[in-house]
């Protein structure tokens, strides 16, 4: 699957009115079946103005749940606004052009927002799936995948003595060298690349010794996908 592409998007505001807020996608807490929204400001030149008891902790979640995106309000580190969708729900499926409603904890609306195609989790096809795992230590994935480019990251779920390195590969073209990313030491760690193509493909991303955590099939017509597990 690939995770919403979106990497903010603005609520409608009731609470937070004229205050410039606005949801950004956090990617150091991307795993790869969540995603998470934190709220943050900014004025009219695009400056950031978030205060600091708003960092981290306004946040929405959108998870990869059975094929669908299901939001949830304090997960993480969040523990503020919202309190609760519609309802007093603490989760909400969701689909293309459903509303949100987040609410205090008395039940106020606090703000809502439409749900666009590029907030949800979707299945890879077409033009190419991608595949993710998370193993010991660290894990990578492909996403936004098209018939033209695709993206790729890594992560890492603990703490490494030094800052990592690992490549993507060709595993039938020559050279098969594509790139290569380097992950900082501390666990929630991450970076990315995007890269485009033409040519059918198989590319991989692996560690310095080899192992492979995540395999993509870049084909016009169909779609395949591997799933590895690697211990560190």
């Amino acid at each position: 699957m690939s995770e919403p592409s979106a990497t903010e998007f603005t609520p409608n505001y009731v609470w937070f009115a004229g205050n410039g807020g606005y949801y950004h996608k956090d990617a150091s807490q991307t795993t790869s079946t969540s995603v998470f929204y934190e709220m943050k400001t900014r004025d009219s030149s695009g400056n950031d103005t978030t205060p600091s008891w708003m960092v981290g902790q306004y946040g929405i979640e959108f998870r990869y749940e059975n094929n669908n995106t299901v939001l949830y309000c304090n997960t993480g580190n969040n523990t503020d606004i919202p309190y609760f969708f519609a309802g007093g729900a603490v989760s909400q499926q969701v689909a293309t052009g459903d509303t949100v409603t987040a609410t205090l904890n008395d039940g106020t609306t606090a703000y809502t927002f439409v749900v666009t195609s590029s907030m949800l989790w979707t299945s890879g096809s077409g033009s190419g799936a991608g595949t993710s795992t998370q193993g010991v230590g660290w894990g990578g994935s492909f996403y936004n995948v098209t018939s033209s480019e695709f993206s790729y990251k890594v992560f890492h779920t603990s703490a490494f003595t030094s800052p990592q390195t690992y490549e993507l590969h060709s595993t039938t073209l020559t050279p098969t060298f594509i790139s290569d990313l380097v992950v900082g030491a501390a666990s929630g760690s991450i970076n990315s690349r995007t890269h485009t193509w033409g040519t059918p493909d198989v590319v991989e991303i692996r560690d310095a010794y080899g192992t492979v955590a995540a395999q993509l099939t870049l084909s016009h017509a169909t779609a395949s996908k591997k799933v590895f597990c690697n211990f560190w």
